[in-house]
This record gives C-alpha cells, structure tokens and sequence, in this order.
C-alpha cells in the first residue's frame, strides 16, 4: 500500500479500533462490527484507490445462563440484590450450509462466558418491580480462522452483552 492510500485508510478509522494488513496488491482495514448481526467492514487500497467492502455475520443465540442471586436485607419496600455466574450458548445460524468463499466469515457454534449483574426490587401494593443492569462476556475466540484475508486480520471475536430488564410478579 502507498502511504497516500494509507493514510487516507488510517484517516478514514481514526476514531475506530482498525487494524491493517497488506495482501500483494491489495491491504485491508477492520473498521468494526455490530451485533447480533456483524457487519465487517473493510477498506481496501489497491493501487491508490480505495474500496469499501462488507461482509455479513449473523448469530443468534440460545443460551443457558447458570446464576446465584445475592440479595440484601429488606428496607421498607425494596432490597438490592447482586447476581453472577456463567452461560452457554449455541449460534441457532448454522455455518454449515455456508460455502468456501472469500466472502465468508464463519464464527463458532459454542460460546460460554460469564455474567454479572445488579439490580433492585421494589416491592409495591400488588406486585412487586425489579429493573436490574446485567453484563455478559463471552471468553472464547469466536472467529474461525480461514485462508481468506478477510478473517486472517481479525485477532479475536468474544461476544459482550448489555442488558436491561424489568420484571414484575404478582
């Protein structure tokens, strides 16, 4: 790559985590992803030109979270609680039916991680409200690496989950 198409690529991912690396003619840069659909997006320079390219990853997960509740002493009508403990997941999108191509980019069907949480349980005249904040995080290296540039520039792939939830028995 010359250091005009690379420096308009580095301009380009300034804000973003990129990473380059040069194929013969051709260099890439990760720019970053989204979930549950990932959308890798790629800049290539190849003879002071640059091209924008996608590639397309969808998980969608089953999971089995395992976790222990913590929950403090009642103060008049609401308690807080702490929660962790771990999960497995299974990607219900199969890679199977994917063929070899230069356009794909497999991720594992198994994840495991753990997860932890905080949240609180206001107990109110006929039912009882419980928003809680909780964290997942993935510890394996979900990408699987294959003999295409697009993913032998890819270092790791772990899943993060954020969630909000709000429960409310009766």
């Amino acid at each position: 790559m010359t250091s005009r198409a690379q420096s308009i690529a580095q301009s380009i991912c300034k804000s973003l985590q990129s990473e380059i690396s040069e194929f013969g003619n051709a260099s890439l840069v990760v720019c970053g992803g989204t979930s549950p659909i990932r959308i890798f997006e790629y800049l290539i320079a190849a003879n002071d030109n640059i091209f924008k390219e996608s590639r397309l990853s969808e998980s969608y997960y089953l999971s089995l979270p395992i976790e222990f509740k913590y929950k403090s002493e009642r103060y008049g009508n609401w308690r807080s609680y702490l929660t962790g403990g771990g999960y497995l997941a299974r990607d219900m999108v199969s890679n199977k039916n994917m063929q070899q191509s230069l356009t794909a980019i497999k991720l594992q069907k198994l994840d495991y991680g753990y997860t932890i949480g905080f949240g609180l349980e206001f107990f109110l005249e006929y039912f009882k409200f419980s928003p809680q904040l909780k964290w997942d995080k993935g510890l394996r290296n979900m990408i699987i690496k294959g003999k295409t540039p697009f993913t032998s520039i890819i270092e790791n792939i772990r899943s993060r989950t954020f969630t909000i939830s709000f429960t409310f028995e009766g």
